[in-house]
């Protein structure tokens, strides 16, 4: 048993056991929700009535359920039950629209990097070593500092460009656009 202990520290194993990093995918989105109907505006009546129609046309009774002697029998009932709960989810539900959350126009690699380092910097505090501590709170504020400007800087230099991109007739629509989602959040 110590040989095997042995070989589990042999830096070579080591090695093959650690964990890979993950990289980020591009270009992925993905919903925030797996909601997909808005409940509060179904028609329950017409839900109840299609399904109990579904049912029977499909021959999918209490009975027939418990005739069912093999798995791959059961999976098909199963599936087709599930494809005619959502039709009747479909017909009777209103389903949600989901708006897509607009990206921060401003925000950019370099932000996005000094973030994480600022981030890195905290953490740093936290396990920093008593004599150490002074230094590393110092850094953190520098990097703090340095990320703040950045971002107003590139926020002024943004909103600046898009004042300056709009026509005149143009202009304040573009403003109360900006403004309505605001007041939304």
């Amino acid at each position: 048993m110590l040989a095997v202990r042995r070989d589990l520290r042999h830096p070579k194993l080591r090695e093959n056991q650690k964990p890979k990093r993950l990289t980020k995918l591009e270009n992925i989105t993905t919903r925030g929700t797996t909601m997909i109907y808005r409940t509060t505006q179904a028609n329950w009546q017409r839900f109840n009535e299609k399904i109990r129609q579904s049912l029977k046309a499909h021959k999918i009774t209490e009975a027939a359920m418990n005739q069912i002697e093999d798995t791959s029998s059961l999976e098909a009932t199963v599936a087709r039950y599930i494809q005619l709960v959502q039709e009747a989810c479909d017909s009777a539900i209103p389903k949600l629209k989901h708006i897509k959350k607009s990206s921060i126009p401003w925000w950019n690699a370099e932000i996005e990097q000094l973030k994480k380092e600022l981030e890195k910097k905290k953490r740093a505090i936290r396990c920093a070593r008593l004599a150490r501590r002074e230094y590393v709170i110092k850094e953190y504020t520098e990097a703090k500092n340095s990320y703040e400007l950045t971002v107003e800087t590139t926020r002024v230099e943004s909103w600046k460009r898009f004042c300056g991109s709009q026509t005149r007739e143009g202009m304040w629509n573009g403003i109360y656009r900006i403004l309505s989602k605001a007041q939304d959040r």
